[in-house]
């Protein structure tokens, strides 16, 4: 029962975290050190709120609630997610617009975005339109950048 408990909610935790990742992944620049950053949030994200999980003794855990805790979680890596995403970054062709990018973009926000939307939406594609302004920002402060 626990094991099946804890599947599923990975796959919830999965399911929201990365719906939307690949369209992050076209506009946030990432490579070795960011993604061994993201990995390991990832994996302490996931067990705490499995072990959360577990503790409720099997009974049924509602999407939202753990997608908020999620989240919550995912926000305190924000900085070292960012750090590690300017070090990649400084690296690349485009390294002064890459910084320029890095410089306006706040992490802590972007999560807090996503578990609003997540918990806020009534379907996948509200989730979509509810990150849509967001995601909006984002690109605009990407083309003043002059990021490609």
């Amino acid at each position: 029962m626990k094991k099946l408990l804890a599947m599923s909610l990975l796959a919830v935790c999965s399911h929201h975290a990365f719906a939307q990742m690949e369209s992050f992944d076209d506009i946030f620049h990432t490579g070795e050190e960011s993604e061994k950053v993201a990995e390991s949030m990832m994996q302490e994200v996931m067990m705490s709120v499995m072990t959360a999980a577990m503790a409720n003794g099997g009974k049924e855990i509602d999407e939202k609630e753990v997608a908020q805790k999620m989240f919550q979680g995912m926000s305190k890596h924000a900085e070292p997610l960012k750090a590690a995403m300017q070090k990649d970054c400084a690296a690349e062709e485009d390294a002064k617009a890459c910084a320029c990018f890095y410089d306006q973009v706040d992490l802590k926000e972007m999560f807090s975005a996503l578990e609003r939307a997540v918990v806020n939406a009534k379907s996948e594609e509200d989730v979509d339109k509810l990150m849509r302004p967001y995601m909006e920002g984002v690109e605009a402060k990407k083309a003043q950048c002059k990021l490609d």
